[in-house]
């Protein structure tokens, strides 16, 4: 949220996020045959779309993808927007997701063109997510990766990066240096005229939103510590999630909440971390959510990127990583795996082993400015070190 990010929900915000999506005013392909006639465009590129989506009435109704034929772009080039947040289920539309983009992309890809990608309320990168994609990246011929001459990614995750980190082992270095990240749709509008593009309001507010949590971003030594030197953001969400039954809740962690929940409850936190108190009948997956994103955001990761590049990973390897981060560093992280590993206790309860934890949870705690496919069995190895081992490591901190 996200990243920062907060606010890119997960797959467990995926009810709330279409309930949300279905207020948001879309272009229908008649209206954009309508722009490309008002600005010269021959309409040619967006009435093949039509037709396309005719073949594909499911996907179609989404509205995940939006081809600007009329060389709206400050680049005179013709777009491609992606909405995250809208695109469908990898694992169930699959074969169909791959001939639909395919297909609508024919004519538009015979010339240059630019794609934009809005990362915002993007689900889960599970494994099932990188096989898709590795696959859609072999079966996209060259002729649709030589044309585009920019991929914009806006408001990307540290999740997101880690993922394209995974893809350098088999991408070409000439779509590598493509890619160009926006962290803000001002910093898009330099090259992008947004007048053309129905972007949902849903990525509008978490834009104009973000400079309004200012407990989120800073460096861990800047945040407002209790009395055990824990930042109370960290405390809160441990004390909240261990009172209400969340180590025995099914699939904790992997379902993040509500994004809308989360950037209300963090605007209130970083009015008064002292006093902050959370909304009564808060599900603890908008809390697991909140502490994920807060992690999510630090400008450095809690753990040193070092723990990445450990020649062995051993219980005396770890600790030593552990042991040479700031105070504040070792105290929020005692917080956080003391609770961690109560939820790996009740594995037989909530479907939640240290390996399916690794996966929800470690990318938010550690990573690296160049990730790697590698970076994910490293995060595991190490996870399970201090999930096993956290209090010899962490020691038993009060928070």
């Amino acid at each position: 949220m996200a990243e920062g990010d907060l606010g890119n929900p997960s797959v467990g915000d995926e009810d709330a996020m279409m309930a949300a999506l279905a207020q948001d005013t879309w272009m229908h392909n008649s209206d954009i045959e309508n722009s490309v006639a008002r600005n010269g465009g021959s309409g040619s590129v967006a009435s093949s779309a039509a037709a396309v989506a005719s073949s594909y009435p499911d996907l179609a109704n989404m509205k995940f993808l939006q081809v600007i034929d009329t060389k709206q772009g400050l680049s005179e080039r013709p777009m491609v927007a992606i909405y995250g947040m809208r695109m469908p289920n990898f694992k169930t539309y699959a074969d169909q997701l791959i001939s639909y983009i395919r297909e609508t992309l024919d004519e538009l890809v015979e010339c240059d063109y630019d794609v934009v990608y809005f990362n915002y309320g993007t689900r889960t990168l599970s494994m099932n997510s990188f096989a898709f994609l590795k696959r859609a990246y072999s079966e996209f011929d060259r002729r649709y990766k030589k044309n585009i001459k920019r991929f914009y990614v806006v408001h990307p995750s540290r999740t997101m990066m880690l993922i394209y980190g995974m893809f350098k082992g088999f991408i070409s270095k000439k779509f590598d240096q493509k890619l160009r990240v926006i962290s803000s749709l001002n910093q898009l509008q330099e090259t992008v005229r947004l007048e053309t593009m129905n972007i949902p309001s849903a990525v509008k507010e978490f834009d104009s939103n973000r400079n309004m949590w200012s407990e989120f971003g800073k460096d861990l030594s800047s945040v407002v510590v209790n009395s055990n030197g824990v930042p109370y953001l960290i405390s809160y969400c441990c004390k909240y999630l261990l009172a209400n039954g969340a180590i025995e809740q099914n699939g904790i962690f992997r379902v993040s909440g509500l994004a809308a929940n989360q950037q209300e409850m963090a605007k209130q936190y970083s009015i008064s971390p002292q006093t902050f108190q959370f909304p009564p009948d808060t599900k603890n997956s908008d809390v697991c959510g909140l502490l994920k994103q807060f992690l999510r955001q630090l400008p450095h990761p809690i753990i040193a990127s070092r723990l990445l590049t450990l020649d062995s990973y051993t219980e005396q390897s770890v600790k030593g990583v552990i042991q040479a981060l700031p105070e504040v560093n070792q105290k929020s992280l005692a917080c956080i795996f003391n609770l961690l590993a109560k939820v790996v206790q009740n594995k037989e309860i909530n479907s939640m082993g240290s390996d399916n934890l690794a996966v929800c949870f470690a990318p938010s705690l550690c990573w690296s400015d160049t990730p790697n496919y590698d970076d994910i069995k490293w995060l595991k190895s190490s996870f399970e070190i201090l999930i096993t081992h956290y209090d010899s490591i962490l020691g038993n901190t009060q928070f």
